[in-house]
């Protein structure tokens, strides 16, 4: 896996502001329904599921979550959710109690970060 270390520096930077909804991570947070009834859907579609809104039984793997603002509403529709990311900075921010679901995604950081992997739940 090929990781630019400038840009692991960059998210390492933001990534205090990844749950901001008004910060740098605002594009993200405004599109962010949108991605996610548009990946559950086909997810639903593909898979024959009753509803896109439950997705129970279904492994996710989502690479470059960042802080995990697409894999902890996915987790919350049901599915388990093994988000990787190369900023082992932004996988340590936790996740505001709001946004957390019961069954919060896991993180890990890639090989060539620093090795760790651990569950996004309260810290």
């Amino acid at each position: 896996m090929t990781v630019i270390a400038s840009e692991v520096e960059r998210f390492d930077r933001l990534s205090a502001t990844w749950w901001n909804r008004n910060g740098p991570m605002r594009p993200l947070h405004v599109t962010n329904s949108l991605r996610l009834e548009y990946i559950s859907g086909l997810m639903a579609r593909h898979f024959r599921l009753k509803s896109e809104h439950e997705l129970d039984g279904l492994r996710v793997l989502d690479v470059g979550c960042g802080g995990g603002l697409l894999a902890e509403p996915l987790a919350a529709r049901g599915a388990q959710v093994l988000g990787i990311d190369a900023s082992a900075t932004s996988l340590r921010r936790p996740v505001p109690r709001a946004s957390r679901s019961p069954n919060s995604a896991a993180c890990a950081t890639s090989p060539s970060s620093t090795a760790r992997a651990g569950r996004a739940t309260p810290r």
